[in-house]
């Protein structure tokens, strides 16, 4: 993870979780006892941007914060060397200094190798088979004297283990003491394989309680409970988290348009709307930055939809995907693109009711029918965001009225009256959409085949998890 300052780092949060980081940072300073805090949110919702918001905190205060993405070594057999690894790593060079501590640090490397080296002790018998034997009852007399010989021996190694570990739980109190606390953030557990990460937990439980280490468990607390049942059946899974961890920090679920915005900056979508040449608004107030405008479009429809988190994500990223599928010459309505990634992830039945130009009047009116919107819906909230990308139609004497702008798509789907056209249908040619390459149908289309890089989701509705 790069090493930046808070500040740089708080430019960056698009969440509004500044606050929250800064929390948990100043109740990890003052403990100083072992503590093992998970951070639980589900997958998309910015858990590895909260960890290294907590990590540029820290050390700019002067804890020696380590930041460990065990997924990306969950192929390895023995958990313990990769994290070992990168605690020394990670305060090597800040001990060279120091005589007193890089005596510390050299114990602390030779102990934690020979914990790594012992964490298998291996058992069986010699091979005999060579041995010239006069006799059965001879023989019997050499392998009980080899089993008392190798049972003797894996004792000592046993002993030697134990007292390994002591020592190395010494040397690292005494690190922890230098740096009032040591942190380390485990980030991604959660996808490790299920035998591995548990593995992780035992770990830290076994070799890691010790006074003055923090760690910090970025997980996706559902994923972790499949992960656990797939190792030991049904069980209390709350129970079995308590052996391990101390505390669990749920990172809030973040407002629509702060989680938009963040989902746009993650999968770089100014970068691929500058491939475009041509980038078309219905609405009039299209002096807005576009990256902005989409977000506005996206919250609202994520609003309308009730999506989960993990809904938008999948709707961000087959918005992407639609973007980079069109040719950079071509006209681009952006709007368009955002309503239709949202109305698939949402219902294929809808989508295909809009496509066949099946709509009743008000498009939104039609659509909130459809899903029959529950009491809970902030209508306030959608009806102000869907107030700043509407489009305005100007008649006589400066009066105008307001329309969606995915009324205006879905007009086109129509053939326009050129004669005598109505509002809709006049806006739809100031934005050229009766044009053959322009046509809406040929989003639908081109969504469609978007659709085939998602054919394993499942084409019921999407609502909130």
């Amino acid at each position: 993870m790069d090493n930046i300052t808070f500040n740089i780092w708080e430019e960056k949060d698009k969440l509004g979780i500044a606050e929250k980081v800064s929390g948990l940072a100043q109740i990890i300073m003052q403990t100083d006892e072992s503590m093992v805090c998970s951070l639980n949110a589900p997958f998309g919702i910015g858990k590895s941007f909260f960890c290294s918001g907590l990590q540029a905190y820290l050390q700019e205060r002067g804890i020696c914060c380590i930041y460990y993405n065990v997924w990306e070594v969950d192929f390895y057999q023995n958990p313990l060397t990769p994290l070992l690894c990168e605690i020394t790593e990670k305060i090597e060079k800040q001990y060279n200094t120091d005589n007193t501590k890089k005596e510390i640090f050299k114990n602390l490397k030779f102990f934690g190798k020979a914990i790594v080296s012992s964490i298998k002790i291996e058992i069986g018998l010699p091979d005999i088979g060579k041995v010239s034997i006069d006799g059965e009852k001879g023989l019997k007399r050499i392998e009980k004297a080899q089993k008392a010989e190798q049972q003797q021996d894996i004792c000592n190694q046993y002993r030697q283990y134990r007292q390994n570990v002591k020592e190395f739980k010494e040397c690292l109190s005494k690190i922890a003491t230098y740096n009032h606390p040591l942190v380390i953030i485990v980030d991604e557990l959660d996808r490790c394989r299920p035998d591995y990460a548990i593995e992780v937990l035992e770990t830290i439980k076994h070799l890691f309680d010790i006074p003055g280490i923090v760690f910090v468990l970025s997980i996706d607390d559902a994923q972790l409970q499949n992960s656990v049942k797939q190792l030991y059946g049904p069980l209390n899974y709350n129970e079995y988290m308590r052996k391990f961890v101390n505390y669990s920090f749920a990172l809030p679920q973040p407002d629509n348009e702060k989680y938009a915005a963040y989902l746009c900056e993650k999968y770089n979508l100014t970068e691929v709307l500058s491939r475009f040449s041509q980038i078309k608004l219905c609405s009039l107030k299209g002096s807005q930055n576009i990256s902005k405008f989409i977000q506005i479009s996206f919250a609202a429809y994520s609003l309308l939809f009730n999506f989960s988190l993990r809904a938008q994500n999948q709707v961000m990223q087959r918005l992407i995907l639609f973007l980079k599928s069109l040719e950079p010459k071509q006209n681009v309505y952006p709007e368009l693109a955002v309503f239709l990634a949202c109305v698939r992830e949402y219902s294929k039945d809808l989508y295909k009711e809009l496509k066949n130009n099946q709509w009743k009047g008000d498009t939104l009116h039609y659509i909130r029918s459809f899903i029959g919107t529950d009491k809970l819906f902030n209508t306030d909230k959608f009806d102000k965001l869907i107030k700043q990308i509407s489009t305005t139609y100007y008649y006589d004497y400066g009066k105008y009225r307001e329309y969606n702008s995915c009324d205006v798509f879905m007009q086109a789907l129509s053939p326009c009256n050129y004669n005598a056209p109505n509002e809709l249908q006049s806006i739809a040619q100031e934005m050229e959409l009766y044009n053959m390459e322009n046509h809406p149908q040929h989003y639908f289309n081109k969504m469609d085949f978007i659709d085939s890089f998602f054919a394993s989701e499942s084409d019921s509705t999407v609502a909130a998890e």
